[in-house]
C-alpha cells in the first residue's frame, strides 16, 4: 500500500484508500492463498480497512470542529493545532483502533490488553518514520551491493544504509520494550473468551452505524457549534452505545460448570480443573477427589 501511494504521487494520480487495501489484498492472496487464515493477516487488513473506514472520518471530524472553533474566536489568525489538541487526536486515533480491532484480539487471543491505547499515542506518530526510513534504508542497503566495486559510492551508501537501519532498529525495539513493560503493569489483561461469529458481526455493524451516525449528524458542523447541549446529548449517546457494544462483545464466559487453576506450589506447578468431578494433575500424578 505505501509502494502504491508513493507511485500514485508520481504518476500524479490519486490515492484511494480502500483501492490500495484491495490491491494488496489480492496480491497477498495471489502469492500465499491460506495466508487468510492466519492472525497476521487478518490484524493487518482487518486494522488498515477499519482506519479507512471508522477511524479516518471520524479524525477528519475532529480535525474540521477544532478549526472551526478556532476560527470562530480568532477570525485573522491562522489556524494552527494546539498542543492539546494533538494529544487528543492522538488519543482517539488510539482508541478507534482499539475498537476496530476488538474482536479480532478477542478470537486469536482470549483476552484484550488495558494499556494498548496509551501505547498507541506513542507508536502511531512515529510509525510513519519507521516505514520511510526503512524503505529507504533497503533501498540503499540494495544499491550498495550493486555497487560494491565502487568504492566512495559502495561506502557511502553502505554507510547511510547502515544509520537508517539501525534507526529502524532501535524503533522496533522501543516498540518491544513498551509493549513487554506494559504487560508488566497490574491489571494489564482482560480475559473474555472467544466471541460467537454473530457476535462479532453484531459488534462490527453497530460500530459501522454509529460512525455514520456521528458523520451524518455532524456534518453541518457550523449549527452544531452553536447547539452544545445537543452536541454534548449525541457524544453521550454514542459513547453509551459503544461502551455496551464493548460489554457484549468481550462478556463470552459460556462455560458455567468448568473452571480450571494454575496453581504455583513453589517445587512444581499444579493444575486443578473442577467439573463434574474434581481432579488436581501434579506431574505425572492423579488424585481424585
Amino acid at each position: 500500500m505505501f509502494l502504491i501511494m508513493i507511485l500514485a504521487d508520481i504518476l500524479g494520480e490519486g490515492y484511494d484508500t480502500l483501492s490500495a487495501i484491495g490491491g494488496a489484498l489480492i496480491f497477498v492472496l495471489i502469492l500465499h492463498p491460506y495466508s487468510v487464515e492466519s492472525a497476521g493477516f487478518i490484524f493487518s487488513f482487518g486494522a488498515v480497512t477499519g482506519i479507512a473506514v471508522v477511524v479516518n472520518p471520524l479524525l477528519s471530524l475532529y480535525d474540521k470542529y477544532c478549526r472551526l472553533r478556532f476560527m470562530t474566536s480568532c477570525v485573522n489568525e491562522k489556524y494552527k493545532p494546539r498542543f492539546r489538541e494533538r494529544i487528543m487526536k492522538a488519543f482517539l486515533s488510539a482508541l478507534m483502533i482499539q475498537l476496530v480491532t476488538l474482536p479480532i484480539v478477542c478470537i486469536f487471543y482470549y483476552e484484550i490488553p488495558v494499556y494498548v491505547v496509551f501505547l498507541n499515542i506513542i507508536v502511531i506518530p512515529i510509525l510513519g518514520l519507521l516505514l520511510s526510513v526503512s524503505l529507504i534504508g533497503g533501498i540503499a542497503a540494495a544499491i550498495t551491493l550493486s555497487l560494491s566495486g565502487i568504492f566512495v559510492i559502495g561506502a557511502f551508501l553502505g554507510f547511510v544504509s547502515k544509520v537508517l537501519l539501525t534507526i529502524s532498529h532501535v524503533i522496533v525495539y522501543l516498540y518491544e520494550m513498551l509493549a513487554y513493560n506494559s504487560l508488566q503493569l497490574p491489571f494489564s489483561r482482560i480475559v473474555t473468551g472467544c466471541p460467537d461469529i454473530g457476535k462479532v458481526i453484531i459488534y462490527y455493524l453497530i460500530l459501522l452505524a454509529v460512525t455514520r451516525c456521528l458523520m451524518y449528524q455532524y456534518e453541518d458542523m457550523e449549527n452544531i457549534l452553536d447547539k452544545e447541549p445537543l452536541r454534548i446529548r449525541g457524544m453521550i449517546i454514542c459513547g453509551i452505545v459503544l461502551l455496551s457494544t464493548v460489554l457484549f462483545i468481550t462478556n463470552n464466559n459460556n462455560c458455567d460448570d468448568f473452571e480450571m487453576d494454575i496453581i504455583d506450589v513453589g517445587q512444581g506447578d499444579g493444575i486443578f480443573i473442577a467439573g463434574d468431578n474434581n481432579y488436581f494433575f501434579d506431574d505425572i500424578n492423579i488424585k481424585k477427589y
